[in-house]
């Protein structure tokens, strides 16, 4: 009965073959040659399977994503952020702000370009914009380009017609739909028909999200996704993909939208306590995970001055590593004064890199203790006010300051000593404030190193 080999399928000689000569050294040889394919086969098997949990440890989770504050964005207003897109060629965010224009009864936005990091570099004002809730972005030929909604105004002040359009980002400059640098690519004529797009720039893509306002506060979204190609060529009957929001998100409170290929992420709810963040496959319909809980709190378990509301969602691939985060903005503090505090998503090591921006943004010499008092002086081994020279709010007791050797005023109480940052060659100013409900006495100095001082200076006060 023939014989083969068990992997690759040799046919091995053996002595019960009739009418051959036969080399049964050949048998042998073929279950070596067998049994090295069958190594090579196995070692491939393993490395196609490595290389496929590598690739998808880089992808973004949600169902096994964690949320983390990494610093606030400088952005050119202090009002709310509506929007944000990484330009990940150049290391930069475009965030949108609403920035209204005196005279004009239609919104506009501004747009800040700021460094990962969330140092404000420019910004561009859109006059009759709208809202700024979403935007995309394209590089072409070393330049940015912004996909934006801008509309015509018609004789009354109102919306006239809208336009899906693409124009350069302009640091300092303020247009409007008018100014020749401005391509119109769709119409949206019908005034109940609301129109953004967003951008996957690593993927040449383009989506637009439809709102359609149905009446008596009905709306029906839906999101198309096309290739900046189509777009260009006016071609929009053969989208890549089509999602229709369902029900329960057409009554939501939409604070942000983005996109990677097929997976579409939505942000829902009007602040913070109600953050909803939905992961959809868009080539089903699916959706695949979903994060319902409050976010954007600080650490003690707080939003900023009792405000937080969610707004913009942004997915970050790293160009070098290829791995995939998604980001979102909290937004605390009052009126006029607010924070866009940027939060990250993640289940990789995508986002240690911004815990570095964070870190390098972080003060390094804490100006008082953490739990909001003032720092105090080890007295163990502190003898002269003159060796502190380390930044910071600082206080000592009546009987600490009897102890110092150079404190210019003992035995009348408890201090407060402010010390100033360096100069360039290592000296600081400090500054003593007496702990009194009766008279106030301050003093200053200059400390040219640690031990070598100035003399004290005492500030004449009048009550007012």
């Amino acid at each position: 009965m023939p014989q083969y080999t068990s992997n690759i399928n040799l046919y091995k000689p053996n002595r019960l073959d009739t009418d051959l000569e036969i080399d049964l050294t050949l048998a042998e040889n073929f279950e070596k040659i067998d049994a090295f394919a069958g190594n090579v086969g196995a070692e491939l098997e393993e490395g196609l399977s490595n290389a496929l949990t590598k690739a998808q440890e880089k992808e973004f989770d949600l169902s096994k994503a964690s949320a983390s504050y990494l610093y606030d964005l400088e952005l050119s207003n202090t009002t709310i952020n509506q929007f944000i897109v990484f330009d990940e060629t150049a290391k930069e965010i475009y965030a949108t702000q609403v920035y209204n224009t005196s005279g004009d009864s239609l919104e506009g936005f501004r747009i800040s370009r700021v460094t990962e990091g969330g140092t404000l570099l420019s910004h561009m004002n859109l006059r009759q914009g709208g809202h700024g809730t979403t935007i995309g972005i394209e590089r072409e030929n070393g330049k940015v380009y912004i996909w934006s909604n801008l509309i015509v105004a018609n004789s009354t002040g109102g919306i006239g017609t809208q336009w899906l359009c693409r124009y350069p980002y302009l640091p300092g400059e303020t247009i409007t739909i008018a100014d020749s640098r401005v391509q119109r690519v769709l119409e949206f004529p019908i005034a109940a028909q609301y129109m953004t797009p967003l951008s996957d720039m690593k993927n040449g893509l383009l989506a637009i999200r439809h709102t359609n306002n149905l009446g008596n506060g009905n709306v029906a979204t839906r999101v198309e996704v096309h290739t900046y190609a189509n777009v260009k060529a006016g071609v929009f009957n053969a989208p890549l993909y089509t999602y229709h929001w369902t029900a329960e998100m057409n009554v939501g409170t939409l604070q942000g939208l983005a996109f990677d290929g097929h997976m579409l992420y939505v942000t829902l709810g009007q602040i913070a306590d109600d953050f909803h963040l939905l992961a959809i496959d868009m080539r089903n319909g699916q959706t695949v995970a979903q994060w319902k809980q409050p976010t954007g709190k600080t650490y003690a378990n707080a939003y900023v001055e009792d405000f937080g509301e969610p707004e913009g969602l942004a997915l970050y691939t790293d160009p070098n590593t290829g791995f995939k985060t998604l980001f979102t903005v909290i937004v605390g503090d009052e009126a006029n004064r607010r924070r866009n505090r940027l939060f990250a998503f993640s289940n990789n090591a995508g986002v240690n890199k911004f815990f570095g921006y964070a870190l390098d943004r972080t003060q390094q010499f804490p100006l008082i203790r953490n739990d909001g008092k003032s720092k105090r002086i080890n007295m163990a081994k502190i003898t002269a006010l003159s060796q502190i020279v380390e930044s910071g709010d600082y206080y000592m007791t009546a009987e600490e300051a009897d102890q110092l050797t150079d404190h210019p005023m003992k035995g009348v109480g408890g201090w407060w000593l402010y010390v100033s940052g360096t100069n360039p060659n290592g000296g600081v100013n400090q500054t003593l404030v007496r702990n009194s409900s009766g008279e106030i006495t301050v003093a200053y100095r200059i400390v040219f190193s640690a031990g070598n001082a100035g003399s004290w200076w005492k500030q004449a006060l009048t009550q007012m």
